[in-house]
């Protein structure tokens, strides 16, 4: 058993390279630093929250416990979740990306936006994906009681309620909000 008593104990471990790695304990909480002498937090230990790269881990939703990964002088945080072939990384710059290797699967931007398979999107959902020969969306209701799919848009001949347009853009079907097609 190792103790060590006093008002802020740290232990630090040199191994003669260029930085030292610290356990500093404060009055609640114990931090693990990277650098001894600007004490920039790895890890931080609070209240039973858990702090990555962040000093103070806090919740802006008021969550009582959670992972705190980041923080706000850096532009880019993430998680990666890796097994024996497949690697995810959930990355947040500005937006939030779930990627599969280098690829973008699903997108939440921060203007509401949410993208699958497209790393920009300018609609609030945006799917994109070539597939040849197959559908790239089904909605299914399981139900035989049940409807199908509701499109509310548009409420006079100049706004579109529904349009169809080919891979080139050409409208090929219409129907406009007092219900002419």
């Amino acid at each position: 058993v190792l103790e060590i008593n006093g008002t802020e104990p740290t232990i630090a471990l040199d191994a003669g390279g260029s930085g030292k790695f610290a356990f500093y304990a404060y009055s609640d909480y114990l931090q693990i630093v990277d650098d001894t002498s600007t004490w920039a937090p790895m890890m931080t230990f609070k209240g039973g929250n858990v702090g990555i790269g962040q000093g103070s881990p806090s919740s802006d939703n008021s969550s009582n416990t959670f992972l705190h990964i980041g923080s706000s002088s850096s532009d880019l945080t993430g998680l990666i979740l890796e097994s024996d072939e497949n690697k995810w990384e959930i990355r947040e710059s500005g937006h939030l990306y779930f990627m599969d290797g280098t690829s973008t699967r699903f997108m939440i931007k921060n203007d509401g936006n949410i993208g699958i398979n497209d790393g920009n999107p300018g609609q609030l959902l945006s799917v994109t994906k070539a597939v040849a020969g197959e559908y790239i969306t089904a909605l299914l209701n399981s139900s035989s009681t049940g409807s199908g799919l509701l499109v509310r848009g548009g409420d006079t001949s100049s706004h579109h309620a529904l349009s169809v347009q080919d891979y080139a853009g050409n409208w090929k079907f219409q129907v406009l909000g007092d219900g002419q097609v």
